[in-house]
């Protein structure tokens, strides 16, 4: 099935839950793109697109935040009818309900008793909530803290364990709601909150909203129909091939200058490492006397620092918006919409900060207005960065190192981070070793790119190796790779050669024959990925073949069995 009929099949999803009155809630998801390919703004639903959003990337979670009855699990339910063609009471099945008596044998599994006083064999039964692929927790604040563990080691491994067995659950979707009312819930900490990928505040609905929803049908007394009203739109395997497709989608050099650049606003300091002080912070006197505490820093308003997860959830999110916008890469514009949701649930800000107007307390609110600074500051930082992109490259000056240092004197981000790096681009060593990557370059020969990367990994001496490592190794991955979308009947029989060929893949690429299933396999001289969708004689399977000499046999086998 092509990419524009699953997107066209996503946007029904959200016109089915916005029309059928599934979901009602008037704030909208604003994007506004500008540039040489794109011009428009696009205006959508906000909670019920982020939430669609949340099934279009691998291992999605995304926590529902809000008080009793606003509909956060509800629209959880009907979008796992929808988007895979589970029936609601399969769903609601699988949903885990917080309890603070919630056990690990209620949660995850249990033990077969015949089998245990029998012959003492320990046969592991796993609850629905495990196997199921579409995953709801309810009311997550209140699981003890030992069964948000469990959960944690879900999110972070993709596995849980029980006694001595354990179940992998590579392909999943979860939605997690919270109350932050309930006077029984458990302290929810950062460490967990960060696991959730994206978030979004319910609110009760409006005054304009209200007899929308009391013009519809009791579904309590007529239930939902689920072939008219919740009807199936997407299937699993379709979602497995939207996540393949997701994952292509480029990302803008800007864009993704903006993600660092955001990660550094959120950590930077240049006193200490926020990472690591408990006591001294910006909320407790770190700022004070600081040449940078001034109104429009960002430094000064955040306590904790984002994590290296939080940049690749942007990204992964990103992705999925701008394939739904059928863009053809992520744009600054996408991740400025997309952040603030990726953000506001796992940091914490000064609380007098926070409480003061116009935030009183919303966090969210306080997020929209960080990234917005974070962008103006981008902006305005842009001169700099060029500068700095030119030491990186090989190029710049003293009077340009001067030039950034002088800079530093008004931005922490470029007196901190992006100058010092500037003067170690600066040596003789580094211009010596991009000497003889723009030759290889030049030469357009992957063996000279070869040569390259085996000198860089040889010589141990040479400053900021791995950012020219990871130059050769994109160059060479750019310059050699080959894509092919081909029936899994097709992959059968290039499995067949590969095996035949190159032993040494076939244990690795086995794993395929179980989908959906994903293989990534790196060496010096190869970079193969797989992903299967289906067991399906049609169903779609994904292969992208880059490297060298053994690349080049690969992807000529592939051809020659898929007789092109």
């Amino acid at each position: 099935m092509s990419s524009e009929v699953l997107r066209r099949k996503v946007l029904d999803v959200i016109n089915i839950v916005e029309t059928h009155g599934l979901f009602v809630h008037d704030s909208r998801l604003v994007v506004r793109c500008s540039g040489s390919d794109v011009n428009g703004v696009w205006e959508m639903p906000l909670v019920v697109t982020l939430a669609v959003l949340n099934a279009l990337v691998p291992r999605g979670a995304m926590l529902l935040y809000g008080g009793h009855g606003g509909g956060k699990t509800t629209l959880a339910k009907v979008l796992g009818r929808i988007m895979t063609g589970a029936y609601l009471s399969d769903v609601e099945e699988a949903i885990v309900r917080g309890h603070p008596q919630l056990t690990e044998e209620k949660m995850i599994a249990t033990l077969k008793p015949g089998r245990l006083l029998r012959d003492g064999v320990e046969e592991v039964v796993w609850r629905r909530f495990v196997t199921s692929f579409w995953k709801i927790v309810d009311e997550v604040n209140r699981l003890t803290p030992y069964t948000q563990n469990i959960l944690l080691s879900l999110l972070a491994e993709g596995r849980v364990k029980f006694y001595d067995a354990v179940y992998e659950c590579n392909h999943f979707v979860l939605y997690a709601t919270m109350n932050p009312q309930d006077p029984g819930t458990f302290e929810v900490g950062l460490p967990f909150l960060d696991r959730f990928g994206i978030a979004v505040p319910i609110t009760m609905p409006s005054v304009t909203e209200i007899p929308f929803i009391l013009a519809g049908q009791d579904e309590k007394l007529y239930g939902y129909d689920q072939y008219y009203q919740v009807p199936q739109v997407l299937s699993v395997e379709e979602l497995f091939s939207i996540w393949r497709l997701v994952d292509t989608i480029p990302v803008d050099e800007n864009a993704r200058l903006f993600v660092g650049n955001l990660m550094s606003e959120f950590s930077v300091c240049e006193r200490t490492s926020k990472e690591n002080v408990t006591l001294l912070r910006p909320d407790t006197g770190l700022c004070d006397g600081c040449h940078f505490n001034v109104e429009r820093s960002v430094c000064n308003k955040v306590v904790t620092p984002l994590s290296m997860r939080a940049a690749k959830d942007i990204l992964r999110y990103s992705k999925a918006l701008s394939w739904l916008l059928g863009l053809d890469k992520v744009t600054v514009d996408v991740v400025y919409a997309v952040a603030p949701y990726t953000i506001w649930h796992r940091v914490k800000y000064p609380e007098k900060l926070l409480m003061e107007e116009p935030y009183y307390g919303n966090q969210l609110r306080f997020t929209l207005n960080i990234v917005n600074l974070v962008r103006e500051r981008f902006a305005a930082r842009r001169k700099a960065l060029e500068i700095f992109e030119k030491f990186k490259v090989g190029e710049g000056d003293a009077a340009e190192l001067r030039a950034l240092e002088e800079w530093g004197r008004s931005d922490v981000v470029v007196k901190v981070e992006v100058a010092p790096k500037a003067r170690y681009f600066a040596s003789r060593e580094y211009r010596n070793m991009i000497e003889m990557l723009k030759k290889a370059l030049s030469s357009g020969r992957v063996e000279e790119l070869e040569r390259v990367r085996d000198v860089v990994m040889s010589e141990g001496g040479i400053p900021n190796r791995f950012e020219i490592l990871r130059m050769v190794e994109e160059e060479l991955y750019d310059r050699t790779k080959r894509s092919y979308r081909v029936t899994f009947i097709d992959w059968k029989a290039i499995y067949g050669r590969l095996a035949e060929r190159f032993p040494e893949l076939q244990e690795p690429l086995k794993h395929t024959f179980n989908p959906p299933k994903s293989r990534f396999i790196k060496s010096r001289e190869l970079v193969i990925a797989v992903h299967t969708t289906g067991r399906d004689d049609d169903d779609l399977v994904f292969i992208e073949v880059a490297g060298g000499r053994k690349a080049d046999e690969i992807a000529k086998l592939i051809e020659e069995a898929c007789g092109r």
